[in-house]
């Protein structure tokens, strides 16, 4: 269903109209634009009759005209308000910091994420395995189990594998191998990344159940001694019977 306002092909968002004129309605009092030179036109592009949207453009057209980091900077400020330099309200002053983007695979990231963007506190981030097409859902498991390794852990698949490798498949605590089962997708965990959460140094790989114990224990020795003492305290014991 189209947008009730005359020459307007959207598809309708709330009252009839779509949801450009529905935002222009409660923000003006009225659908219609004021001061738009764009109005009624048809765009400029070669082979075009999209209407106007902007600069005698399209909006597919005008988009492709911006700068290739304009959507990188406008994205930035929407989701990190008063988050990053004043400066960086200009994207020309945005630019001359960041500079440009290494390639259109790199992302721009914070190098400290307790910190907001600063001149000084960015990054373009290469992603984990570039050149790659991740389209299967097998693919998107890898790259995701890639990913949150390095940016949880700071470690590959390769060092993974071989931690796992030197436990013959068995958590260093229990000596077990995983046995619990995901409740979503049916299969049975991995064992976990076991770190030191004041250095955040890998430790060894553990079944979730003795990871869960860990974490839950806050990691102090004192307290697991203090449990397994109150367990042997009330133990029962049973007595033989005799005949």
């Amino acid at each position: 269903m189209s947008c009730t306002t005359p020459e307007c092909p959207n598809r309708v968002f709330a009252r009839g109209l779509c949801q450009r004129c529905y935002t222009r309605l409660r923000r003006t009092g009225s659908v219609q634009r004021k001061n738009a030179v764009n109005f009624g036109k048809v765009c400029s592009a070669e082979n075009c009759t999209n209407p106007a949207h902007a600069k005698g453009l399209c909006a597919m057209h005008y988009d492709r005209a911006q700068h290739p980091l304009n959507h990188a900077w406008r994205l930035l400020r929407s989701r990190n308000p008063g988050a990053y330099p004043e400066a960086w309200d200009r994207f020309e002053m945005f630019l001359a910091c960041v500079g440009d983007r290494p390639s259109p695979a790199h992302q721009l990231r914070k190098r400290d994420p307790s910190e907001p963007f600063s001149e000084t506190n960015w990054q373009w981030l290469a992603p984990i395995n570039p050149g790659r097409d991740y389209m299967t859902k097998e693919d998107r498991r890898a790259y995701a189990r890639q990913h949150n390794l390095k940016r949880r852990f700071g470690i590959t698949i390769e060092e993974y594998d071989a931690m796992f490798a030197r436990q013959d498949g068995l958590c260093a605590i229990c000596l077990e191998p995983s046995t619990q089962v995901h409740r979503k997708s049916g299969k049975v965990r991995s064992l976990a990344v076991d770190h030191d959460h004041a250095t955040g140094r890998v430790r060894s790989l553990l079944c979730t159940d003795c990871n869960t114990v860990l974490g839950l224990a806050d990691d102090s020795p004192q307290r697991l001694r203090d449990m397994a003492d109150y367990l042997e305290r009330h133990t029962l014991v049973c007595e033989p019977v005799t005949a």
